[in-house]
Formats: C-alpha cells, sequence, structure tokens
C-alpha cells in the first residue's frame, strides 16, 4: 500500500509538473500571438509605407516624363521662334538696303535736278 501510495503520490507530482509545464507552454504560445500579432501588423504598415512610396515614385516619373516632354516642345519652339527672328532679321537687312538705294537714287534725282536746273538757269 505504501509503495502504491508513493506511487500515486509520485504520479500525481507528475500531473501538476505537467500542469504548470502546458500552463507555461500555453502563456508562451499566447507570447509569440501576441509576438507575431505586433509583427504582423508592423509588417502591414511597412507595405502600406512601401506602396506609398511606390506611388510616389511612380507619380515623380510620370510628372519628370511630363516635364522633359514640356522641355522638348519648348526646344522646338524656341528654334522655330529663332528661325522666325532670323528671318525678319534678314527681311530687315533686305528692306534696310533697299530703303538705302531708294535714299541713294533720291539724293542722285535732287542732285540731277539740282544741276538741270543751274544749267537751265545758266543758259538764260
Amino acid at each position: 500500500i505504501s509503495a502504491l501510495k508513493e506511487c500515486l503520490e509520485m504520479a500525481h507530482k507528475q500531473l501538476e509538473q505537467c500542469k504548470q509545464e502546458k500552463e507555461e507552454e500555453k502563456k508562451n504560445l499566447e507570447k509569440l500571438q501576441t509576438e507575431m500579432a505586433v509583427k504582423s501588423a508592423q509588417v502591414k504598415v511597412f507595405e502600406e509605407d512601401f506602396k506609398a512610396e511606390r506611388n510616389r515614385r511612380i507619380e515623380a516619373y510620370v510628372k519628370l516624363d511630363d516635364m522633359k516632354k514640356e522641355y522638348e516642345e519648348m526646344k522646338k519652339d524656341l528654334s522655330t521662334k529663332r528661325a522666325e527672328v532670323e528671318n525678319v532679321g534678314q527681311l530687315l537687312i533686305v528692306k534696310q538696303q533697299q530703303f538705302h538705294d531708294h535714299l541713294e537714287t533720291i539724293d542722285k534725282q535732287h542732285k540731277d535736278y539740282q544741276e538741270k536746273m543751274e544749267s537751265d538757269l545758266a543758259a538764260k
């Protein structure tokens, strides 16, 4: 009976020890689940931050592309305006030369007219 009692006490101690170990494992499991929930939340925050950063960069690249297109368009416009200015400059030079030639013609006609008048006066 005493051996049976000892065996029963030992089984009771082992049962208590198993209950304690089970309780500790349960606490550890809860701790791990809490840590996992925290890590999961951190991952979600990271994913959201990553998506936001990716979207910001995509928007920046699109804006940069638009700015490049605007720049190229402005270069074309500037080239066209330069050509127009050069054409106007050439036209101005031609008109200036024509005006100068016209003034010379008027001066020569005036001189010829004066010489004719002087010659007519001298003839009288």
